[in-house]
């Protein structure tokens, strides 16, 4: 649906272009050399062409809010207050106003279209996180292993279940096993060996920071 915005736009230019050719029909009498009629006619023209363009650019807001409805995701480099300006948001978030909002958990979206639809009060909490498809019903062996999810559910990060072979020493003589304990020679008491501490706080892939936000009018 076009912004009132842009309809009033189209509306008024309509307006102005109405007054230009009553304009030129009152002044019928006038030489068609009269520079009265020429300027008018170049105002016309230029009217015609802002307002086939506002018609171009409100049929590519109409596909754009067809190809955005209510509860989509999007990925955006641009922050908050900016990224409000540039969609036609208020400054002001208003559940029943805004169309977009940052996934963030922050905001009560009760009223909201997104709200009533999902009888959700909060967006989910986005910050940080990549998105995964959900299941439905995938049966190849390569979907989620926590199986039908709702959307908007958090899943903490883990490691896929795995083994490592170890060396299991013997006297002087090395063995290969599963045992991670080494053995002095004549003794029989095992000594559980740990290495030291390697890696980052978390397991990741590379990635790029981006805002997430969340269609919710």
């Amino acid at each position: 649906m076009a912004d009132t915005k842009h309809s009033v736009w189209i509306a008024l230019i309509g307006a102005a272009a109405s007054i230009a050719v009553a304009f030129v029909t009152t002044k019928g009498t006038i030489s068609s050399a009269s520079p009265e009629i020429e300027r008018a006619t170049t105002q016309i023209e230029q009217l015609n062409r802002d307002l086939v363009e506002k018609e171009r650019v409100v049929a590519s807001l109409g596909n754009i809010e067809m190809l955005t409805p209510v509860g989509t995701v999007i990925a955006s480099l641009i922050p908050p207050a900016r990224f409000a300006d540039l969609v036609g948001d208020p400054s002001v978030f208003d559940p029943k106003v805004s169309r977009w909002t940052l996934a963030d958990r922050t905001r009560d979206v009760t009223l909201s279209r997104y709200g009533r639809l999902t009888n959700q009060s909060r967006t989910p909490d986005l910050r940080a996180m990549f998105l995964r498809g959900l299941d439905t019903g995938r049966g190849d062996g390569r979907g989620d292993p926590d199986g039908e999810r709702i959307p908007g559910h958090i899943q903490f990060d883990e490691f896929r279940e795995h083994s490592h072979p170890t060396v299991q020493m013997v006297g002087d003589n090395r063995v290969d096993g599963v045992d991670s304990t080494t053995r002095r020679s004549g003794d029989h008491h095992n000594q559980n060996k740990q290495t030291g501490k390697s890696g980052s706080a978390e397991t990741r892939p590379q990635n790029a920071a981006v805002y997430y936000y969340l269609r919710i009018n």
